[in-house]
């Protein structure tokens, strides 16, 4: 995946504090708790992050809380798990996309 890939207002992110932050925050019985993941891609304007779940093949949708911490409730972070990048794609990113340029 490149910068290509990625329709605004999703771009492509290396950055491990994603990963970082996502370790905090999910609690032992949050979906993504002891999964070995890679940061892909943000959405420049939310909170929002792609993960892929480097085991299962499939990718998470995250919006982290930036606490700093483990949080109590495992709804949180929210997450949406996605059974492959193009499913992603189209039902997340061209949506967002679509949108974005309403602005």
């Amino acid at each position: 995946m490149n910068n290509d890939t990625f329709l605004d207002p999703w771009q492509i992110s290396k950055s491990e504090k994603f990963l970082v932050e996502l370790r905090k925050e999910v609690c032992a019985d949050h979906v993504l708790y002891n999964k070995i993941l890679m940061i892909v891609a943000r959405r420049r304007d939310r909170d929002e992050y792609l993960f892929r779940l480097i085991n299962e093949g499939k990718f998470a949708q995250v919006h982290l809380t930036w606490r700093g911490a483990v949080e109590p409730d495992p709804f949180w972070p929210v997450t949406e798990l996605f059974d492959s990048f193009d499913v992603w794609a189209e039902t997340v990113m061209k949506q967002d996309n679509l949108k974005y340029g309403e602005h």
